[in-house]
């Protein structure tokens, strides 16, 4: 489980890889735990 800021990140790095092309290794870091999302509407019971 990761935050939404890692999802962002993920997201640059694939428009990286596509950007260089085969061949290429593309590294990105994700050190969230997503767990301040905990209590918002997004962990809610019966709502998503």
């Amino acid at each position: 489980m990761c935050g939404i800021s890692s999802g962002t990140n993920v997201a640059a790095a694939k428009r990286l890889a596509k950007k260089l092309g085969k061949g290429k290794t593309v590294v990105t870091l994700i050190p969230d735990t997503a767990e301040r999302y905990f209590s918002t509407a997004l962990f809610k019971d019966g709502e998503n």
